[in-house]
C-alpha cells in the first residue's frame, strides 16, 4: 500500500480517481473528518464504498462506523 499524505487533498483525490484503493480510503476519511476539505458524509460514504469494493479492510470497517453514526444522528433528530 502507498503511504499517502493525508493533508494533500488534491494528490489523494487524483489517485482515488485513478482507482487507488488506499487513496479512496484516505479520501473517504478526509471527507468524514473534514480534514483538508469540508466535512461531507455522503462523499465519505462514496469513497469508502469504492475502496471497500476493492477489498480494502479498513474501508469496510470505516464504512460500517460511518453508517452507524448517520443512523444515530437521524434518530437524534427525530
Amino acid at each position: 500500500m502507498m503511504n499517502l499524505e493525508k493533508t494533500d487533498f488534491s494528490k489523494t483525490y487524483w489517485q482515488a480517481e485513478q482507482g487507488n484503493a488506499e487513496a479512496q480510503y484516505q479520501l473517504g476519511l478526509m471527507y468524514s473528518e473534514g480534514e483538508a476539505t469540508q466535512q461531507n458524509f455522503d462523499r465519505a460514504l462514496f469513497w469508502l464504498s469504492k475502496a471497500a469494493r476493492q477489498g480494502h479492510p479498513k474501508a469496510h470497517y470505516s464504512l460500517v462506523l460511518l453508517r452507524q453514526i448517520q443512523r444515530t444522528q437521524k434518530r437524534a433528530l427525530q
